[in-house]
């Protein structure tokens, strides 16, 4: 077995740093995330007994580094921090068992200047196999909450930062990112985790398990192909394994996750897991149920120099398979093993030749009295075709099909609708049309009262009639 390899020395100096994103660990510009595998991360805490009471009551510095993996592990899910606490001590670089320690030095040279911890981490492939904490012994050292003391360092905040780096983040501020973050490289008056923190770990090893909403065959998340290239994410963190599923790529498993969609074109898929963080199985199938489907590509470990780099430890797959437009196709990630964690699916679609959409009917302007419903269509040739209506120049919200209705239209409705139709190749936009949306005219009010037939009093405009007609006969007779 390999010994593994020094992968990043990580420190948290003195000072208020700028504010950043979450940043990851990676490896030699490869895009692997450096990663534990899932389960228990045990740290050895063997720093010594305080001089003094701590001010947050912490019975003990080990217990303040305590206090601060159980908030981490509040908010992960598929490794935990767990611990031992054997007599305080140095710390051995490189033995497989990692450690937190008091030291005047880390690797046999004295502390960069502002440094109060660095973290050493030792990987093989591309998962983390020791991770030491070394606190620098020249420092003044409390546990409190609130603002940073001029009098002593909490301990605690800083572990919280030096147990980020344990798990594979980086410094945020140092990658040019701007947010507020436990994690940016100086210590701070931040005390407990931030938004950004919390995102950073979850994208590494999930939230807290909840069973995935594609766990089960007839659940298959569905992607829209609509380029070249494109990634989706996942977990299979709390996944089961179906009666009647196939084992993926010829193993076991037993946590799998499913994605549909359907070929937009006729051409080649690549798929892989590159970026997931454990251990993968891949396939792909067509079918309609998942004791009957028919395999088309299987694969456990890539081969490829891209995915495999060197000697490392395989843990990406990749197949590649024809696909036909218009059809459907079911892909599920397992872990080998039964391992779980964080997916990335990456697809890359090389689509044989072909043409952007072409309008054969364009949508017809419509006049609609208002309430009433106003229809527009538009009808196109190429392929496997999505739509988009927009309304005076803006997309309208879930109007993606060939047809779209504007029930009980009102004036506000009037204006100019056109439609984008696009496939894999581009996009075609039809002919703005016109809706017209008629006021309905005002009814007259009728008279009340006064009419023959029925009793009630006369209006005010009749006896105002009758009394102009008088007025009319007396000005008559007067001329006689």
């Amino acid at each position: 077995m390999k010994t593994g390899r020094l992968i990043w020395l990580w420190a948290v100096l003195i000072g208020v740093g700028r504010l950043g994103a979450f940043d990851l660990i990676t490896r030699d510009e490869v895009p692997y995330v450096i990663t534990w595998e899932p389960g228990t991360i045990t740290l050895q805490l063997k720093l010594p007994a305080p001089t003094r009471a701590l001010t947050d009551g912490a019975s003990s510095f080990n217990a303040s580094v305590q206090a601060a993996m159980q908030t981490w592990n509040g908010i992960i899910g598929t490794v935990r921090f767990d611990s031992s606490v054997p007599p305080a001590g140095p710390n051995t670089a490189g033995n497989r068992i990692n450690e937190v320690v008091l030291a005047d030095k880390v690797g046999g040279e004295d502390f960069a200047a502002n440094t109060l911890a660095v973290t050493v981490s030792y990987t093989i492939g591309d998962n983390r196999v020791e991770s030491d904490i070394v606190f620098n012994a020249t420092r003044t050292y409390d546990s409190y909450r609130g603002p940073l003391r001029a009098d002593a360092y909490d301990l605690q905040r800083i572990a919280l930062h030096e147990l980020g780096h344990v798990l594979g983040l980086g410094h945020p501020d140092e990658a040019g990112q701007t947010v507020t973050a436990v994690m940016n490289s100086r210590i701070g008056n931040l005390y407990e985790l931030q938004a950004d923190d919390i995102a950073g770990a979850r994208t590494l090893y999930g939230a807290p398990a909840t069973v995935p909403a594609n766990d089960a065959f007839a659940s298959a998340a569905t992607i829209v192909v609509t380029s070249p290239g494109l990634s989706v994410t996942g977990t299979n963190i709390q996944a089961g394994k179906e009666a009647g599923e196939p084992n993926h790529a010829a193993s076991a498993g037993g946590r799998s996750v499913w994605w549909r969609f359907v070929a937009p074109v006729a051409g080649r898929l690549t798929v892989t897991t590159l970026g997931s963080n454990f251990d993968t199985l891949l396939a792909a199938y067509t079918g309609s149920a998942v004791g009957a489907l028919t395999p088309l590509a299987g694969n456990d470990d890539a081969e490829t120099p891209e995915q495999n780099p060197g000697d490392n430890r395989v843990r990406t797959s990749t197949i590649t398979f024809d696909v036909a437009a218009g059809v459907t196709y079911y892909l599920a990630v397992d872990g080998w093993d039964g391992l779980f964690g964080q997916i990335t699916l990456n697809l890359a679609l090389a689509a044989a030749a072909g043409s952007p959409p072409v309008i054969t009917a364009q949508p017809v302007a419509r006049t609609v009295a208002a309430g009433a419903s106003a229809t527009f269509s538009v009808t196109a040739t190429g392929g496997v075709l999505s739509y988009q209506w927009y309304f005076n120049g803006n997309a309208i919200s879930g109007a993606t099909s060939a047809d779209y209705t504007i029930a009980g239209a009102q004036v506000a409705n009037a204006g100019s609708y056109h439609v984008v139709v696009s496939n894999f190749y581009g996009s075609a936009t039809s002919n703005p049309v016109q809706l017209t949306v008629t006021a309905p005219s005002v009814p007259v009010a009728p008279s009340s009262g006064g009419g023959g037939g029925g009793g009630g009093a006369p209006s005010v405009w009749f006896l105002g009639a009758l009394a102009a007609l008088a007025a009319g006969r007396r000005f008559a007779a007067m001329r006689r």
